[in-house]
């Protein structure tokens, strides 16, 4: 079955007190004001009027009674209380008694009730305005105010104490501000002119009105502006740097908008230089990029997309490094570099040439390979090192070893080891592994040796350039009978 349910509110009785209770005097309950004389409603209506709460007797009565406790329960455990008031010449105070589950707060003073409130609502205000005189007396900031004719009728001590060091003459307002102006754009900058003690001085000054009132704050902003003009000297400086090289630049503020490029730049990707300066974003730049064949076409353009963000990525790493052949025949190498402040710089180099270079010395290390495995001659080839560069074909088949396709480098050492393994026993290996070590002092060092297949080989070492070194063997065509196995292992 279906059950119904029935709530019935009660309607919170409140005890008041008495009709004709004086003076400013409080009931509060589980931190709830719940009663109030009139005098005590004035005060705190004119104080707070949104909460009736212990936090609202704690801004009526805190400034000019100091010790008025935190909270409900410390001032329920501690009753009863009489706070004092700190304002000099000020004997009243503060009661507050426990009744019950209750806290009865009293002012007492000898003023009347509506004397009471206002005298301390009075009281507050010129504690309010005493805090305020020493806080702007303080202040670094001019500040100043003008009625609706546009005369200053006040000025905070620094104000003054500028005008007294940059002005002669009274009349003159010390920053020439065009109010309609100010109000449009908000803030605007003013220069003081320099002198023997200040010194060149920069404010940003700002405006708030009321009625007709105007009232100035005046901010020091000359570190700001000398800054500035670093910075400005810093870029035209690595500006007059960067012209002068052939490498292409291109700096993306953290916003990843273009903030800096040079000259070489334009040359290699013919951006225009009103592009450019029209500040355009990482995308926008790559963008033009793509669609004017400065870069490989990518084949899906949304996944191009997505990995220009890995690329901001990975250039904000330091990571990103990729060569561009361009169908126009130009090969391009692209870094991207993390720079300051959350910037990246990407550098654009044109390596044509150097490629070039490159794929015409693979060319011709091929050819001249193909050349060796012509001939009829074994050669192997050492470097300065020691280690093999190349042989040919013949020097595979009569050692049946191909050192070229071994990643790990093959010494002279270990090389000369295998020869002697597939040989008689002789006494030039010595002096073959002398020859290969040193060429520049083996002076075309030659012999014979015998393999344990019966063949005889000579052999001739050659110095080569750069101290690099050959060896050729070639067969005689002579067999001899094949020795004795205990004759070999001798």
């Amino acid at each position: 079955s279906t059950g119904a349910y029935f709530f019935v509110i009660r309607p919170r009785i409140k005890r008041k007190l008495p009709s004709k209770q004086a003076g400013l005097v409080f009931l509060v309950e589980d931190g709830q004001i719940v009663d109030e004389t009139p005098a005590a409603r004035l005060a705190l209506d004119l104080t707070r009027p949104a909460n009736w709460d212990w936090p609202a007797l704690s801004d009526a009565f805190k400034a000019r009674f100091l010790a008025f406790p935190k909270s409900f329960d410390a001032a329920f455990e501690g009753s009863p209380l009489h706070v004092a008031s700190i304002v000099p010449g000020d004997s009243s105070r503060l009661a507050i008694t426990a009744f019950g589950s209750r806290l009865r707060i009293e002012l007492q003073q000898s003023e009347s009730d509506t004397c009471i409130a206002m005298h301390h609502l009075a009281l507050l205000d010129q504690m309010t305005l005493a805090s305020m005189t020493r806080a702007i007396s303080k202040s670094p900031y001019p500040i100043w105010v003008c009625d609706e004719e546009g005369y200053e009728t006040w000025r905070s001590p620094e104000y003054s104490r500028l005008r007294s060091h940059y002005l002669d003459d009274e009349a003159k307002p010390l920053f020439d501000i065009d109010i309609e102006n100010l109000s449009k754009v908000g803030k605007k900058r003013f220069m003081l002119p320099d002198n023997s003690e200040f010194g060149e001085k920069w404010f940003e000054v700002s405006m708030s009105e009321d009625e007709g009132i105007q009232t100035f704050f005046a901010i020091n902003i000359t570190p700001l502006v000398r800054a500035e003009r670093a910075q400005r000297g810093f870029v035209q400086t690595l500006t007059k740097t960067f012209a002068q090289l052939g490498t292409g630049l291109a700096i993306f503020d953290r916003d990843r908008q273009l903030v800096l490029f040079n000259p070489a730049l334009i040359d290699l990707t013919e951006m225009s230089g009103e592009f450019l300066s029209t500040r355009p974003t990482l995308t926008s730049f790559f963008d033009w990029l793509r669609e004017n064949r400065v870069m490989p076409e990518p084949r899906d353009y949304l996944e191009w997309r997505n990995k220009l963000k890995d690329l901001t990525h990975a250039a904000t790493e330091g990571t990103f490094s990729e060569l561009w052949s361009l169908p126009n025949g130009l090969s391009y190498r692209v870094f991207g570099r993390p720079h300051a402040d959350g910037a990246i710089a990407f550098l654009f180099e044109d390596v044509t040439a150097e490629l070039s270079l490159t794929r015409n010395f693979v060319t011709e290390l091929e050819v001249n390979h193909s050349l060796l495995d012509t001939l009829p001659q074994a050669i192997a080839v050492f470097s300065p090192n020691g280690d093999i560069l190349s042989v040919n074909r013949a020097y595979q088949d009569i050692w049946d070893a191909n050192p070229n396709t071994q990643v790990q480098p093959v010494s002279i050492a270990s090389t000369v080891g295998s020869w002697k393994e597939r040989c008689a026993p002789s006494e030039n290996w010595d002096d073959i592994r002398q020859a290969l070590s040193r060429p520049t002092q083996s002076n075309g060092t030659s012999g014979q040796l015998l393999t344990k297949s019966g063949e005889t080989l000579s052999y001739r070492i050659t110095p080569l350039s750069k101290g690099a070194s050959a060896i050729i063997f070639k067969p005689l065509g002579v067999k001899t009978a094949r020795a004795p196995e205990a004759e070999l292992m001798a």
